[in-house]
């Protein structure tokens, strides 16, 4: 994958709105620069996988990028403000919002232009304004008020 950071190519500009182009050979709206125009209202947070951008924005959409042409392959909506990172890890892509929900989502370009979910609507009782992260075989979630450290086939009890 190559990723060139060029200084200089901002125009200051009195507008309402700016387009930041991420990906270079992106000409027109529906790439990388559609995913952008939506997401520069809110915090842009972003994880490469195998040539795979996941976008996160503040209004609470997670876009799926090819990385080289920027052909947009999915957009999942959380219905919620994001806050932290999408992360990525053993194939999945998980993701917090402010309800206090993560979702699961598989790897890669989906399926007929939408992601494939693997979980959804986990509820952690408060918001999740942090990236969840994997260390050895487990996930760790920081909601605003608790840290739950996840194994596979572990059950969730709230106290």
């Amino acid at each position: 994958m190559k990723i060139e950071l060029v200084v200089g190519d901002i125009i200051r500009h009195k507008a309402d709105l700016v387009v930041v182009n991420l990906f270079e050979g992106v000409k027109k709206p529906g790439g990388a620069t559609g995913a952008v125009d939506k997401a520069v209202g809110g915090a842009i947070s972003a994880a490469i996988k195998d040539d795979v951008v996941y976008i996160s924005d503040l209004s609470g959409f997670l876009y799926a990028l090819n990385a080289q042409t920027g052909e947009h392959y999915w957009t999942y909506d959380v219905f919620a403000a994001v806050w932290g990172s999408p992360f990525v890890a053993d194939g999945k892509v998980y993701l917090g919002d402010e309800d206090g929900d993560v979702v699961v989502l598989k790897e890669g370009k989906g399926t007929d232009g939408e992601a494939d979910i693997l979980a959804e609507d986990q509820n952690f009782g408060a918001a999740v304004y942090t990236t969840p992260v994997a260390h050895e075989g487990t996930l760790f979630v920081l909601a605003r008020n608790r840290l739950f450290a996840l194994e596979q086939g572990a059950q969730m009890k709230m106290q």
